[in-house]
């Protein structure tokens, strides 16, 4: 089986490199559920959990005006739409991009009684 190299985005980790097998089960696995492609328009995906914000799931980092909740990965993508490996320029952008752009939930203060 085929693997690919990716990089695993998860709530409050900074990003780390792995591999993975190249088929849905595994990407199912690593973004625990449904899978949904977000495209960055340059060779690569974010590859999200379709339900992540609707499940709840912890929420993660930015991408634009919008949050990605839950664990995602980013890979590349060819023309047909197939998941490929990242250069080793892409993943040095992308864990550029998202180390420094964690997403921490904030407890809420309890209202204090007057």
């Amino acid at each position: 089986m085929d693997k690919i190299k990716i990089l695993k985005v998860e709530p409050g980790k900074p990003p780390c490199v792995k591999e993975i097998a190249n088929d849905f089960k595994a990407s199912q696995a690593e973004v625990e559920g449904d899978i949904e492609c977000v495209g960055f328009g340059d060779g690569c995906v974010a590859v999200i959990n379709a339900e992540g914000k609707i499940n709840g799931m912890q929420p993660n980092r930015r991408n634009g005006d919008d949050i990605i909740c839950g664990p995602f990965f980013i890979c590349g993508d060819t023309p047909d739409g197939d998941f490929i490996s990242l250069t080793e320029q892409q993943i040095e952008k992308y864990k550029d991009k998202y180390s420094n752009e964690m997403i921490l939930s904030v407890p809420k203060q309890p209202e204090a009684h007057k």
